[in-house]
């Protein structure tokens, strides 16, 4: 089910880092000495102490298929989400006016940069669940389908006629809404870089909306590649 506490660090996020801490080290039964750079939505950036405290310097014990786990964490970077993502683009377009927008399921995260250098930033408190939620109550409330199921249904390609024009609303709904809250950034004078998921399910309409906008080439995992960036630049020499 989707998480709706919109603070990340009142969530229980430690199973999902546990799950991507032991994916990424597959062959380890013992992981020491890790340093992690972890994103927080750019309004929750007050909270990163918090979240730092919570990880640095503590050792987890747990159990991935039956099997005993530990991990050892030194040290923990905690950077703003959309902030990673400039990493993964080219120097000559970090240099560029840039306005970088990160659409995931609960918060967009909109940075302007300037010479490569943060000019701007804001939080937009809505993301693809409102996307969901608004296809659920117009074709599927009367139903069994929870509204945590209709990303699947619709990718699976198992719908009927109402669903589709539901979806279809949904994302010109989306899409407008998004652009409205944009026009205080004068997007049309500067580069859109688009990223998140939610840029991957809406990229037909965004094209519509910004015909010379450009999306990072991960949009699931920008965010994820530029904190590896950042944690290489951190410490990458670091025995």
């Amino acid at each position: 089910q989707w998480d709706l506490d919109f603070n990340k660090v009142n969530k229980n996020y430690l199973p999902c880092l546990f799950y991507s801490v032991v994916k990424s080290f597959p062959k380890f039964n013992n992981i020491n000495n890790l340093g992690l750079v972890l994103g927080l939505p750019l309004s929750q950036l007050k909270n990163k102490d918090k979240l730092k405290e919570s990880l640095e310097g503590n050792t987890f014990n747990f159990k991935y298929k039956g099997k005993d786990k530990t991990i050892s964490i030194a040290k923990v970077g905690i950077i703003g989400e959309g902030f990673s993502s400039i990493y993964t683009l080219s120097e000559s377009e970090r240099n560029e006016p840039i306005l970088l927008v990160d659409i995931g399921g609960g918060t967009i995260n909109v940075v302007e940069y300037l010479n490569g250098k943060v000019q701007r930033t804001k939080t937009l408190k809505y993301g693809m669940y409102r996307f969901y939620e608004d296809i659920w109550k117009a074709a599927l409330s009367e139903t069994r389908v929870e509204i945590e199921d209709v990303r699947g249904l619709l990718q699976s390609g198992r719908i009927n006629d109402n669903i589709r024009a539901a979806e279809i609303k949904a994302k010109r709904k989306f899409v407008e809404r998004l652009q409205n809250d944009l026009k205080v950034f004068d997007p049309k004078f500067k580069e859109v870089f688009f990223t998140g998921g939610g840029a991957m399910t809406l990229k037909d309409e965004l094209r519509e909306q910004y015909q010379d906008c450009k999306f990072t080439n991960d949009l699931l995992f920008s965010n994820v590649l530029g904190n590896k960036i950042l944690a290489d630049a951190l410490w990458g020499d670091e025995e």
